[in-house]
């Protein structure tokens, strides 16, 4: 009788263990740059330079997106990978002319400076990431994040088909395939595609990962939650 309840005992904490995930916090945010493994260069006219690595914003990282990122990390009950999540406005602008380089047969993306400065990532209220077990089932992830976002009293969108949606791009061995993005009163989410460009960041990651932001709003000051 001693051996049984012992042997409970062991497959309780075991159960215990094998979904126990460590809490997510500010340091998991902390910024990429890296000056010596990414050198300077120029990209039309312009020199970009990446560092601040092991760096976090002065205002800290948004406590709404990391509770969020909890609940979503218990939800799934696999281990949340936070691949890009705080970013300095140096490291940004590199990440993306280097990313705009990268695809430029696309052609002109835009201003990079222009991209770093109204980044979610450089305010500490953005994180690109995978869950463990979900890399392949994107769907199913979505709407746990959904559920959670719903969770917190904000409107999130309805994905009525049980086929996640997807955009079609090119034709026959060179189509791709290019998720929605989906916008809640307060977050945007937006899956990333194998297919798609990806910045360094996040570009050794070979799965669909999601970008999920708060949304905010612009001042003299640097930012407000939207109203």
């Amino acid at each position: 009788m001693f051996y049984y309840a012992f042997f409970l005992c062991l497959i309780f904490f075991h159960s215990l263990t094998l979904h126990s995930f460590s809490q997510i916090t500010a340091e998991d945010f902390i910024c990429k740059g890296d000056s010596i493994l990414n050198p300077p260069f120029e990209w039309r006219g312009r020199i970009y330079f990446d560092g601040d690595r092991g760096t976090l914003p002065a205002r800290g990282i948004d406590n709404d997106l990391i509770e969020l990122l909890n609940s979503i990390q218990s939800e799934a009950q696999g281990k949340l990978v936070i691949l890009s999540g705080y970013r300095s406005s140096r490291h940004n602008s590199y990440l993306a002319a280097e990313l705009y380089n990268y695809v430029d047969e696309r052609g002109d993306s835009g201003n990079p400076y222009e991209v770093s400065m109204t980044s979610k990532h450089i305010m500490g209220a953005a994180a690109d990431f995978y869950v463990t077990g979900f890399e392949e089932r994107p769907d199913e992830l979505l709407r746990i994040i959904l559920g959670e976002i719903t969770k917190r009293g904000d409107n999130s969108m309805h994905v009525a088909s049980d086929v996640f949606l997807r955009h079609r791009s090119g034709s026959g061995d060179g189509v791709k395939y290019f998720y929605p993005s989906y916008r809640t009163d307060r977050w945007w989410i937006h899956p990333y595609a194998p297919g798609e460009g990806r910045d360094l960041d996040c570009r050794g990651f070979t799965g669909v990962y999601f970008h999920i932001n708060k949304r905010l709003t612009f001042n003299s000051e640097g930012c407000d939650p939207i109203k």
